[in-house]
């Protein structure tokens, strides 16, 4: 037959085990809880430390129409070249990327 409880430890175990835990006081625990708790709320807003389980948006929404097309060569003054050299003229800044990767490095 059970013995009721005197609040207080024991000096030695118990014949039999002990009741059941008591219902939740609403009071953190110091041990897990035996089913899983509520789902995490919705998003803050606010940065994690772990990554997302899917890729996030762009941060900035496409236009879909390309960005323009550099202004052409405008040698001027005539035999124009920076002060790299001559192979470094109008001409030169106008292939490829050349104008887009070397063309804003310095001030006119």
């Amino acid at each position: 037959s059970p013995v009721a409880s005197t609040g207080a430890p024991t000096s030695s175990p118990s014949a039999s085990p002990t009741a059941s835990p008591v219902a939740s006081t609403g009071s953190p625990t110091s041990s897990p809880s035996a089913s899983p708790t509520a789902s995490p709320v919705a998003s803050t807003g606010s940065p994690t430390s772990s990554p997302s389980a899917s890729p996030s948006a762009s941060p900035v929404a496409s236009t879909g129409v390309p960005s323009p097309l550099p202004p052409p060569c405008d040698d001027n003054p005539e035999g124009w070249y920076d002060s790299d050299g001559p192979d470094y003229d109008c001409e030169w800044y106008d292939e490829g990327s050349n104008c887009a990767n070397y063309g804003d490095d310095y001030a006119r």
